[in-house]
């Protein structure tokens, strides 16, 4: 088996960083090749330098810099993860039904600006085929609901079952000091078909905010045509 030697080869006097002169004794195939050792290492006069804060002032701030905005992007993230995890989850609505065999999941959708969100208090009822629902209010008393580009979601029992919806009835107290509500959407699944209804609001709830000063809204189930609307479909895709 062939292999490289370096027996007759020699690096000529006329090498340089940028060209390898070689010197052989005999007419063969040679190479070469340049290799630039790595630096070492050393920890512990590394670790020396820190000691010499008068000779290296302005590593040992840039270190200090970087540590202190590492611990303070750290602090606000966590910040920001125990608030999600806060607005995030499921409250189930009290019922005065008596043996309430009926559920139906109600999500509720804010606009995105920072006027959207509301403090009053917001009140629901589904119409349906075969009745209406009590008068609920959608209320958490461990988080803050209705905040701007907030989803929030409920769960709402009943004793019978209200049949296809066909229209909701929203509206607030107008309490708080930013009673003002932009309300986009609400999607009401009945568990007991498995089926969902949109339905698409995309206005104001305000006295000051609205054209008409309204603070109750009636919306009718969305048809399957205005849910594929472009205008429906590029401000759910805009604002997700």
């Amino acid at each position: 088996q062939q292999s490289w030697s370096d027996q007759g080869c020699w690096v000529g006097s006329e090498t340089r960083s940028s060209k390898l002169h070689c010197q052989c004794s005999h007419l063969t195939s040679f190479a070469g090749k340049f290799f630039i050792p790595p630096n070492t290492l050393n920890i512990v006069e590394t670790l020396k330098l820190f000691l010499e804060i008068d000779e290296n002032v302005v590593v040992l701030c840039a270190v200090i810099i970087t540590l202190c905005v590492y611990v303070l992007g750290v602090i606000w993230a966590r910040r920001k993860d125990v608030q999600d995890s806060n607005r995030s989850g499921v409250t189930l609505l009290p019922s005065h039904c008596i043996n309430a065999q009926y559920n139906y999941d109600i999500t509720v959708f804010t606009g995105i600006s920072s006027q959207s969100q509301t403090t009053a208090r917001v009140f629901i009822q589904l119409s349906g085929d075969n009745e209406d629902s009590e008068c609920i209010l959608l209320h958490d008393a461990n988080r803050q609901l209705f905040r701007n580009k907030a989803v929030d979601s409920f769960v709402m029992n009943t004793n019978k079952q209200l049949g296809p919806l066909h229209y909701i009835r929203v509206w607030h107290d107008n309490s708080g000091y930013s009673p003002s509500w932009f309300l986009k959407q609400i999607v009401i699944r009945d568990n007991q078909s498995d089926t969902s209804h949109v339905f698409i609001c995309q206005r104001w709830l305000s006295v000051d905010m609205s054209n008409d000063g309204c603070i109750e809204r009636v919306i009718p189930v969305s048809s399957q045509e205005e849910l594929t609307q472009f205008n429906s479909l590029f401000r759910t895709r805009l604002e997700t």
